[in-house]
């Protein structure tokens, strides 16, 4: 688990994705809804974004640059704190010219996933590692996938 960022440092990181996503993101846009999943060391391919004109009208699906998952990564470990583990998954939006709200779930709902892309119980016991959490902090589903495996 890396050292914990204060709100200043979460704020600089996503000050950092905010400027990179408006140098990078497709012309014509006014509103790009984005979301960063993460288990374990899986981010399913990192970051998906959707992306709006002015007349709120889907222009494209839009994959941010590499880079994006990477600060999206960091910021996670960043925010991780001991028994609480970290959020799994961040809702992103940001509106022109910059914009942003944030939501952040510490847990997902699988019925998200498609059923062949699933968590797997690698990426629980690696995300209990990475992020360890108190039996109470654990989400249901992650139990079950975890099994009988002892990884806290």
């Amino acid at each position: 688990m890396s050292d914990p960022m204060f709100i200043e440092e979460q704020a600089e990181v996503l000050a950092e994705i905010t400027d990179r996503l408006e140098i990078t993101a497709p012309p014509g846009w006014n509103r790009i809804i984005l979301q960063y999943v993460a288990i374990g060391d899986n981010n399913w391919g990192g970051a998906s974004a959707v992306v709006f004109n002015k007349q709120d009208q889907m222009i494209q699906i839009w994959k941010p640059p590499i880079d994006v998952d990477e600060m999206f990564a960091k910021l996670r470990a960043g925010m991780s704190r001991p028994g609480r583990g970290s959020w799994m998954k961040v809702d992103y939006v940001l509106y022109y010219p910059d914009y942003y709200s944030v939501d952040y779930a510490n847990t997902i709902d699988l019925s998200e996933f498609y059923t062949d892309n699933l968590p797997t119980p690698a990426d629980c016991i690696r995300e209990m590692a990475l992020f360890p959490r108190t039996e109470g902090n654990i989400p249901h589903w992650m139990h079950e996938l975890l099994g009988n495996t002892q990884s806290r």
